[in-house]
């Protein structure tokens, strides 16, 4: 028989020359033993590498957490066990492997070793990760629609197919208008057990133009490339911050289609060997696909964006606007147009052209009725609207054909502007040139025809003496038309900025007013009656006592046959304008009927229809101009032949003094 030595001898032969890869360790996992094979699957040599636990040899931070748990069970239990692991050869590539480790005894029968033996499944797990990666990815971009989402959850994929634990999503941003391209960190992916703050930090605080660096240069040369870190350029400041993490290979991934590119994918390992060319192969096509995935995703998310906003500029738009289909059927209106026209939605649902022709002419008068929208398109000019329901409204209509770049017809708009205010301004304006002209003309008449007179007649001195005090009462007249109508341009012009508002007394303005016009000829005295603790107002004292002097002008000339003339403090307590003063001019004359009290502050405008009170019809105006200015009002009462009450309302001081919080 053989002896026990000749066996063991012939047994350590054959585990030498076998082509697997085995392995003996103690119970605790330190290397004893392994043959040929396994130095050249792993390239480590068994004289530096006995006593070393086997997975700290070939380290395995890139395995699965399940099969070292595995391992460490199983090992503490002393039990065989069958795992796949991704374990480091001594020149620092990866590769996977199967481990079968069984417990082997001694001649007494104990355990005291494993036998491992490993087997290289690199190719059988790259052909499966390939098919699994792109069922992956597959279902991802089957499924995901939203870029937020789906860009995560692509890093991630591919982050594992690679093995590389660290991966960073490079937006591009193109601005066609200026050229340049930016690249920004929009995602990143940190797989479990990596640490590479410093470089993710890096990436978001740098961002690349398009040919600068290695990114940039990936965008202007989109291919899929694997480099070493330590060669890329030491100016960088994020390769150096990688460098420092202990990262030393970067796969740039241009996510590319036809037309753009819309990302950079870049993935980052702390091993030094790049990836096959097979597998930059299979992510350059697979980067072909997610790019027309992405591509369309961000064309929806542009067209969304594009409809968000112009729905927000026709909602905030004051202009109506009305859109129908190829078909003829309307298919928006935003708000404006239906608080212009009182219509609602349901009543626009689903209308043709025709239809919409009729509800607007229904909103118009039978003389002012619209033309069809199908003889208004693209005249260029718009047409005028002149609509008496819900309210009188003019509108200008512009209607114009949609067209699609390619030519194809889509639809009509219709564009209305709401021109109501502009009209009236127009018509008020004519209005008051006309007026104007009209009220200018009659004192330069008579000036014009008596200097005429005088020129071509000869009269009595008494008669000429007439003739002259007509001529200076009509320029007069005149002067002082023209002056109110500068000061009432002047002060609308200024909107108050020459105002100088501030607490003041009362008292002393309106004694010196009074005095001012009781001096003019009329032996009437104004009756007044103003207590003697009124508080300050707010007012411009020039600006008032213009004011004041243009009532009581009009109190003395609209009571010609004489009659009291009464000025009066009043206090109003109503929770409405608390802290307000009241100067009340009263007098017994003409007074007015409703109908010329409504129209006493229109421009030219004189209660006296026989012309025989001297004015200009400008002088209410003018005090209702600057007591609104001063944040005042003016309150009329009159009685037709019993006379008229003029109150001019003020804000006094102490109404924007704030009471002090009770204690």
């Amino acid at each position: 028989m053989m002896q026990a030595d000749d066996l063991l001898g012939m047994l350590g032969c054959v585990a030498e020359s076998a082509s697997e890869a085995l392995m003996v360790t103690d119970l605790a996992g330190q290397i004893v033993w392994f043959n040929h094979g396994f130095e050249r699957l792993s390239g480590h040599q068994l004289a530096s590498s006995r006593g070393r636990h086997h997975l700290d040899l070939q380290g395995c931070e890139q395995s699965t957490p399940s099969a070292l748990e595995t391992i460490r069970r199983n090992s503490e239990q002393t039990l065989p066990y069958v795992v796949d692991l991704v374990l480091r050869r001594a020149d620092g590539g990866n590769y996977w492997a199967r481990l079968d480790a069984r417990p082997l005894k001694d001649q007494a029968g104990a355990l005291r070793w494993y036998l491992l033996c490993q087997k290289d499944i690199s190719r059988t797990r790259e052909r499966q990760s390939k098919v699994a990666l792109q069922q992956a990815i597959g279902s991802q971009l089957s499924t995901n629609n939203q870029l937020e989402s789906l860009v995560p959850g692509l890093l991630s994929s591919l982050s594992y197919f690679l093995g590389y634990p660290v991966a960073v999503a490079w937006e591009v941003h193109q601005r066609p208008w200026v050229g340049d391209v930016d690249l920004r960190c929009q995602h990143h992916q940190l797989n479990a057990g990596a640490c590479a703050s410093g470089f993710l930090e890096a990436c978001r605080a740098h961002p690349h133009l398009k040919g600068q660096g290695r990114l940039g240069q990936a965008w202007a040369t989109p291919a899929v490339s694997a480099t070493r870190l330590e060669d890329a350029p030491a100016d960088d400041p994020i390769v150096r911050a990688a460098l420092k993490d202990g990262l030393h290979t970067s796969v740039l991934m241009p996510v590319r289609s036809s037309r753009r590119v819309s990302y950079i994918f870049e993935f980052c390992s702390f091993d030094t060997t790049p990836p096959k060319p097979s597998v930059l192969e299979l992510l350059d096509n697979m980067a072909q696909s997610i790019a027309l995935v992405v591509d369309r995703l961000l064309d929806e998310d542009r067209i969304h964006r594009l409809m968000v906003e112009f729905d927000c500029l026709f909602k905030l738009s004051s202009d109506g606007f009305v859109m129908f289909n190829k078909e003829g059927i309307r298919s928006y209106a935003n708000p404006a147009f239906m608080q212009m026209t009182g219509l609602s939605r349901g009543q626009l649902d689903g209308i043709t052209e025709a239809q919409f022709d009729d509800i607007l002419a229904g909103l118009c008068s039978a003389v002012h009725r619209p033309a069809a929208i199908s003889d208004r398109v693209d005249l260029g000019e718009p047409d005028r609207i002149e609509m008496s329901l819900p309210r009188p409204t003019v509108l200008m209509r512009t209607v114009r054909e949609m067209v699609a770049p390619h030519g194809e017809r889509i639809g009509r708009a219709v564009y209305l502007r709401d021109v109501t205010k502009e009209t009236e301004v127009d018509r008020m304006k004519s209005e008051f040139l006309s007026t104007a002209a009209h009220e200018l003309r009659t004192p330069m008449v008579s000036v014009h025809g008596f200097s005429e007179l005088l020129l071509k007649r000869e009269f009595t001195d008494e008669r000429r003496k007439d003739i002259y005090d007509t001529i200076h009462r009509q320029s007069k007249l005149l002067i002082n038309m023209v002056n109110e109508l500068l000061d009432l341009a002047r002060i609308e012009a200024r909107a108050g900025k020459d105002f100088h508002i501030a607490a003041t007394p009362l008292q002393p303005i309106i004694r010196s007013t009074v005095d001012g016009i009781q001096g003019l000829g009329d032996p009437r005295q104004v009756q007044m009656q103003i207590p003697s603790d009124l508080p300050p107002v707010l007012i411009d004292q020039e600006k008032f006592a213009r004011a004041l002097m243009n009532v009581l002008s009009n109190a003395y000339k609209y009571s010609p046959n004489g009659g009291d003339i009464q000025l009066e403090i009043l206090k109003r307590a109503d929770s409405a304008a608390q802290g307000s003063l009241g100067v009340s001019v009263i007098d017994h004359g003409m007074g007015m009927t409703p109908e010329q009290l409504a129209r006493v502050f229109e421009r030219f405008y004189r209660a006296d229809p026989s012309c025989n009170i001297p004015g200009t019809g400008l002088g209410m105006c003018l005090v209702q101009e600057i007591l609104s200015l001063m944040g005042g009002e003016v309150e009329l009462r009159s009685t037709h032949g019993q006379g008229t009450v003029v109150t001019l309302w003020l804000r006094t001081a102490d109404a924007l003094t704030v009471a002090p919080a009770p204690t």
